[in-house]
C-alpha cells in the first residue's frame, strides 16, 4: 500500500482527495478500501492512484463535499432518481 501512497503523492491534481484525507484520513487510508482499488487495476499501483483520484473527483461533483467520506447507499438517492435506476434496471432489490 505505501507504493499506492506515493503513486498518489507524485500526481498534482488531487483536490478533492486532499479534501477527503482531511475530512475522515481513516475513510481515506482504509487498507480495506485502498485495496479495492489496487484489485480493480490488477495491482498496477500508478492505475489504481489515477482511479482512486477520479473515485473522489466523481464523489465531490456528484454528491458534495460532505459525503466524500460516506459510502454512498440506495438511501442517498431521492425517490425520483431511485425510479430512474431501478426502471432503466441498472439496480434490482
Amino acid at each position: 500500500l505505501q507504493g499506492l501512497n506515493d503513486a498518489i503523492d507524485e500526481m498534482l491534481h488531487k483536490t478533492a482527495y486532499l479534501k477527503a484525507l482531511d475530512q475522515n484520513e481513516t475513510y481515506v487510508t482504509n487498507r480495506s478500501f485502498l485495496l479495492r482499488f489496487l484489485r480493480a487495476e490488477a495491482f498496477r499501483v500508478k492505475d489504481a492512484a489515477r482511479r482512486l483520484v477520479r473515485h473522489f473527483d466523481t464523489k465531490l461533483e456528484l454528491w458534495g463535499a460532505q459525503n466524500l467520506t460516506k459510502d454512498i447507499t440506495i438511501d442517498d438517492f431521492d425517490e425520483e432518481m431511485k425510479l430512474v435506476f431501478f426502471d432503466c434496471g441498472s439496480m434490482q432489490l
